[in-house]
């Protein structure tokens, strides 16, 4: 005899193996999802420093600095998603130091750019760091 369909074991076996997957996928999607709205942060950082640069080059050994009123920088960008508006530093020239920062807008994390490219976060709020990637320490 032929029997058509799926019993109620099968499927309940099929449901609970949904939910272990489900449960070990979710934690994982929202560090990604974290991880790409960084991402944006980055590129406005990157773009601040490549601005900056040219400005000290230009300005013979000083970086701008006008708090989160970069416009007197070459710099444009779309207002950021999930940003604050960068805030542009002016340490001495050759000392690491950061150059910019970007905060996140909920408040949990910022994100620096070091003198030398090099991107650094600092958490504000939890443990957000670790969820995207990035080193927690200062511009040394």
């Amino acid at each position: 005899m032929r029997k058509d369909g799926y019993t109620m074991t099968e499927i309940i076996v099929v449901i609970i193996i949904l939910g272990i997957i489900m449960t070990l996928a979710i934690p994982q999607m929202g560090g990604a999802i974290e991880t790409g709205r960084s991402r944006e942060g980055v590129q406005i950082l990157e773009a601040v420093l490549t601005a900056q640069r040219a400005y000290e080059f230009e300005n013979t050994g000083i970086y701008f600095s006008n708090g989160a009123d970069i416009s007197g920088l070459d710099v444009s960008f779309p207002p950021p998603a999930s940003f604050l508006p960068p805030v542009a530093r002016a340490p001495a020239v050759g000392s690491g130091l950061s150059v910019a920062d970007i905060t996140r807008s909920d408040g949990s994390y910022r994100l620096e750019v070091c003198e030398d490219g090099v991107i650094v976060c600092a958490d504000l709020i939890g443990a957000n760091c670790d969820k995207i990637g990035y080193d927690l320490t200062i511009c040394l």
